[in-house]
């Protein structure tokens, strides 16, 4: 009986670290819709699916394109909450990043680590993506009204599992 209670209590206190870590997503990300290849660029995660103890995430950036391209060390990740993109918030002042601007020539590829350790919290079990910026110094791709509405920004899905 008393195995019971244990696992009992052991499973109502998940379940409200894994409320209260919900909870803490508030804002709504600004675009819900972003796809993960536009133009000739594509990001995706190294990986499908994470566990909850992973802390870093390897991407996978492509320039199919004839255009070279610059991004930076910024990235975001969001959850997906019944429908709706929220962002995962970091901890505070490590949502600042080094202004270093890479810049990825056309027809090649590059990999970048970026560090979970910067989240508020862990990732708990759900339907994540991992969200950057590009820029085309050039402004061939993206006119003013495409920069706005997030014409240079990609989403890379992944899934965080137990």
């Amino acid at each position: 009986m008393k195995k019971y209670i244990l696992l009992l209590c052991v499973t109502l206190s998940l379940m409200a670290s894994c409320q209260s870590n919900e909870e803490q997503l508030k804002e709504e990300a600004s675009i819900q819709n972003l796809v993960s290849s536009k133009y000739g660029i594509t990001l995706e995660t190294e990986e499908e699916k994470y566990e909850t103890s992973n802390s870093e995430i390897i991407v996978n950036i492509q320039n199919e394109s004839d255009i070279p391209l610059t991004f930076g060390e910024e990235f975001a990740i969001e959850k997906n909450i019944d429908g709706t993109w929220y962002v995962v918030p970091f901890k505070e002042g490590m949502d600042l990043f080094d202004a270093v601007g890479k810049s990825l020539e056309p027809k090649s590829s590059t990999t970048q680590t970026l560090s979970l350790d910067r989240l508020e919290n862990s990732l708990i079990p759900g339907e994540y993506r991992l969200v950057k910026n590009f820029y085309d110094p050039s402004d061939y791709f993206f006119d003013k009204k495409e920069k706005k509405l997030g014409g240079g920004t990609l989403a890379a899905p992944f899934e965080v599992t137990n």
